[in-house]
């Protein structure tokens, strides 16, 4: 079962361009979206992240990261259309006392803030769900120079995203099969219905913890030993012309911004 942040096997063309042009199309479309400020090119662009996810065949991930990642977009266009107060007032969420005006500039902030957020995480979602874990290091230490040490922890942590999930789902089954109810319609009862999963999952993070670095021992991390790759990368040419649409389109938006 995949989840969230973990690798997806496939032959895709996405699956099959260069850790360095994914990693640039993840930050190509988080700068994008940064430099677009209308409702309707960010639209367009999460359009553009959404194919991306489909030409990667990884559909089923996609649709189901995205009903997740809209419910924290709704919310934050409401905190948004609620504390933004400059522009012309629509409607009052309270009619007859006139508090809390939504204004027109409100809401195209709140959808533009809302649709910004899909694309980041949507975009990186299909960056980690495209490139394997040696890949990424590789691209990191060998491509972009960064020390070995601050790769190795960055992409140990990503890694341990699904792993943690997947053991968050396990404890909660397990919880469930002792009689244990977590679902229910008070927050503070739901939230206080989580501390006996905390607990188990603190300890066998501690125990993943242990084994991990036992397995750094016996495989003499840092032992200045020549680190070789089993897969050397190299660019195509479809890596340039997807490198160079890039460039061309954010250049594009620069120009019109």
């Amino acid at each position: 079962m995949s989840s969230v942040a973990s690798y997806i096997t496939k032959s895709s063309l996405i699956h099959n361009l260069h850790p360095l042009t994914k990693i640039f199309g993840a930050l190509w479309f988080l700068t994008l979206s940064i430099i677009v400020s209308s409702p309707v090119h960010l639209g367009f662009i999460l359009l553009m992240v959404i194919l991306c996810g489909f030409a990667a065949r990884i559909p089923n991930e996609i649709i189901r990261s995205l009903k997740a990642i809209s419910i924290f977009a709704f919310i934050i266009f409401l905190i948004q259309i609620l504390f933004y107060k400059w522009g012309t007032v629509v409607f009052y969420m309270i009619p007859g006392v006139d508090w809390l005006p939504v204004t027109r500039e409100g809401i195209l902030f709140g959808i533009a803030i809302a649709l910004r957020m899909m694309i980041i995480l949507l975009s990186f979602i299909i960056f980690l769900s495209t490139t394997q874990t040696r890949d990424m290091m590789m691209v990191l230490v060998e491509k972009l120079k960064v020390p070995y040490d601050y790769a190795f922890m960055f992409v140990t942590s990503l890694r341990f995203i699904p792993t943690f999930m997947n053991e968050v789902a396990v404890i909660q089954e397990a919880q469930k099969a002792r009689g244990y109810r977590i679902e229910g319609a008070n927050p503070l009862r739901k939230i206080k219905s989580y501390l006996p999963i905390a607990l188990p999952l603190v300890l066998i993070s501690l125990a993943k913890g242990e084994r991990l670095a036992l397995a750094m021992e016996t495989r003499a991390y840092n032992a200045g030993i020549p680190r070789t790759y089993l897969r050397q990368w190299r660019m195509e040419i479809k890596d340039g012309a997807a490198i160079t649409f890039m460039l061309l389109a954010l250049v594009l938006a620069v120009y019109i911004r």
